[in-house]
């Protein structure tokens, strides 16, 4: 389609998977504002400031057109992430774009994700990434009248910086190239997808699992690096075998994504609800524990972005706050990754398979939450309880 003012031709909106927002927790005694890019077309944007100071901020105003249609708008100028200041970075083709870098790790700068994209930007082309998921989120307001504080061309700033830092991990390249595996899974997933944007004919429910898979690697990552810096040895796994080695003990990490369509947008955490209370709910959103660690003796499970992993978060975030002693707080036992692998490897020399689930959210204070790592024998037994036989349960345990 050469006319970038023709509406794209799409489907009626159906149901969509939100599991964004990763849980954005801002320190108490600091002034929020939210600032709602609109006019007579809709919300097209929002710029998020702390005590007045930009942190966020996106524009995808120049991608609809006067009577409200979406435009399937050719960049002016060619993507690449832009220095705006020492913290924030910006995508340049974009009217207004800037996220705070240091949110998402706190080693993360602008340099950092402008090298990360020059190195591997032929392996993950993120300029080609980056006009369909505005398109993604342009839909989102567009059709369902949702919008996420947090752009998801996020994606495309934050992994550049996982995969420089990330690069000198042994079979590094295998879980890029290889064929079957996650880079080559988002290689391929991006053609057809480019192809049919060109044409009008995008649907948005394909940008779903495709962004599934930008943030699955995203996760194997950050799980990498950072049990690296927890002082542990780590390589990926090859070719059909398991995610990670930690110690060269086998490990498979599995990211969750929402099932429901829309009720995990808001998380609250009941008044009346104890941290244990959520913990259980947390608990039980493991799946596919069996299946991961058949090939494994450790089993990672991001629950970050499912509506009882923000609750788990929020209240252990609320126990944080309350000032409780160290010994005696229960949320103490949530921000150790390195004692939580370390209880893990001790579980699986027992003879033990073990699964950590986790969150981790965004913000001044980014960070892990873990719970003690669960012996796979005590997760079956918790299921039986809350499932018990010839009752409705999940099948994927």
């Amino acid at each position: 389609m050469e006319d970038s003012e023709a509406p794209m031709k799409r489907k009626m909106p159906g149901p969509f998977k939100v599991f964004r927002p990763l849980m954005l927790v801002i320190p108490v005694g600091v002034e929020k504002e939210v600032r709602w890019r609109n006019d007579r077309r809709g919300v097209y944007g929002i710029e998020l400031r702390l005590d007045d100071e930009s942190y966020i901020d996106f524009d995808f105003s120049d991608w609809i057109t006067e009577d409200g249609a979406i435009r399937p708008l050719v960049p002016t100028e060619s993507i690449s992430p832009i220095q705006i200041d020492d913290f924030r970075v910006g995508i340049t083709g974009i009217q207004a774009s800037s996220i705070f870098a240091k949110w998402y790790d706190t080693t993360f700068n602008p340099r950092l994700v402008i090298e990360g994209w020059r190195r591997h930007g032929n392996l993950i082309p993120f300029d080609e990434i980056v006009p369909n998921l505005i398109y993604r989120d342009v839909a989102l307001m567009h059709d369902y009248r949702y919008t996420c504080m947090f752009p998801s061309w996020d994606v495309c700033l934050t992994l550049p910086v996982y995969l420089l830092l990330c690069e000198d991990i042994p079979d590094f390249e295998v879980r890029l190239s290889d064929v079957t595996e996650l880079g080559d899974q988002i290689r391929k997933s991006l053609k057809g997808i480019s192809a049919r944007r060109r044409q009008g004919e995008v649907e948005y429910q394909n940008l779903e699992s495709f962004l599934e898979k930008l943030h699955s690697l995203e996760d194997e990552l950050s799980l990498a690096l950072n049990a690296i810096r927890s002082g542990y040895d780590v390589r990926f796994g090859e070719r059909g075998g398991p995610d990670l080695y930690v110690n060269s003990v086998p490990c498979e990490l599995k990211s969750r994504f929402p099932v429901n369509y829309g009720e995990d947008i808001e998380v609250r955490v009941p008044e009346d609800f104890t941290i244990l209370d959520i913990y259980q709910l947390f608990i039980l959103e493991i799946k596919q524990a069996e299946r991961a660690l058949r090939k494994s003796r450790i089993f990672f499970n991001n629950l970050s972005r499912t509506g009882a992993g923000m609750a788990y978060t929020a209240a252990v975030d609320q126990e944080r706050k309350k000032g409780k002693p160290p010994f005696r707080g229960f949320y103490e036992m949530q921000t150790s990754l390195r004692v939580m692998i370390h209880l893990a490897l001790e579980l699986q020399k027992e003879g033990e398979k073990a699964i950590v689930p986790y969150t981790r959210y965004v913000g001044p204070d980014s960070r892990y939450m873990i719970p003690i790592p669960i012996p796979l024998t005590k997760f079956q037994e918790a299921k039986e309880l809350e499932y018990p036989r010839g009752k409705n349960r999940s099948s994927s345990t």
